[in-house]
């Protein structure tokens, strides 16, 4: 069985429409599917732990951040597959099930296995945006061939899905985001700093006190000492 799905995810990979297809009749495919989410979401925190370096995050809590990342990325794929399934239940659309749109549309995820590799310098984002365009092909794909669509059809459910998800994160999704947020800053023990510039700022903060903490250090030792060796000139040195 899991072989099989290995397989099938692999013709995922080249974007063909049957692979989708059997992926929703393999045993246990939809539970595979959400591993593939979850291990798409470790593997997007790995790419992303220059957040938790430069937040100083300890190794034991760094570790439970990139699991709770995952684990957070997983319900937002959840959100997703709700949200393009609210789609299909228009009159104008074409339903689909549930449980389908979650195997498929986590089948989906499977290029971002790979997006650890945006933590690779230069190359990082350039390969982010690629991942991130398979992905999206692959969702359309996916879901074009499980409910007998063209892509052009296919896409716009998607696309509908993702502004669906887009609105419901703006209005009754605000308290689910902050929860996210605070839990993730409690795994990390600090507030973490994820705006780009902010990033930066401290990043550059830092890197500017790492020259001054080294000069105080050095000042103390050397303080220490020579108060050291006076004592001990004072202690062994011969009545005049």
């Amino acid at each position: 069985m899991l072989d099989r799905f290995w397989e099938v995810l692999g013709y995922v990979f080249a974007l063909n429409e049957e692979a989708f297809r059997i992926a929703t009749t393999v045993p246990a495919g939809r539970r595979l599917a959400l591993l593939v989410v979850l291990l798409a979401g470790l593997s997007q925190g790995i790419g992303q732990s220059i957040i938790l370096f430069v937040n100083q995050v300890r190794p034991a809590r760094f570790a439970l951040s990139l699991g709770i990342n995952a684990v957070l990325f997983a319900f937002g794929f959840l959100a997703l597959v709700l949200s393009t399934w609210l789609v299909t239940l228009a009159p104008w659309s074409q339903s689909l099930p549930l449980g389908q749109l979650v195997t498929v549309l986590g089948a989906a995820y499977a290029p971002l296995l790979f997006a650890f590799s945006g933590a690779l310098p230069y190359l990082g984002v350039p390969i982010l945006n690629v991942l991130s365009v398979w992905h999206l092909l692959a969702m359309v794909v996916g879901f074009g061939a499980i409910a007998n669509l063209g892509i052009g059809n296919a896409f716009s459910y998607v696309a509908l899905g993702w502004i669906l998800l887009q609105v419901l994160q703006t209005t009754v999704g605000r308290p689910v985001a902050s929860l996210g947020k605070r839990i993730a800053n409690r795994a990390a023990g600090v507030d973490l700093v994820t705006n780009r510039r902010d990033l930066a700022d401290s990043y550059r903060d830092r890197l500017a006190e790492t020259p001054t903490r080294w000069q105080e250090e050095f000042t103390q030792r050397i303080s220490a000492f020579n108060q050291g060796d006076v004592v001990a000139k004072g202690a062994g040195a011969p009545p005049a």
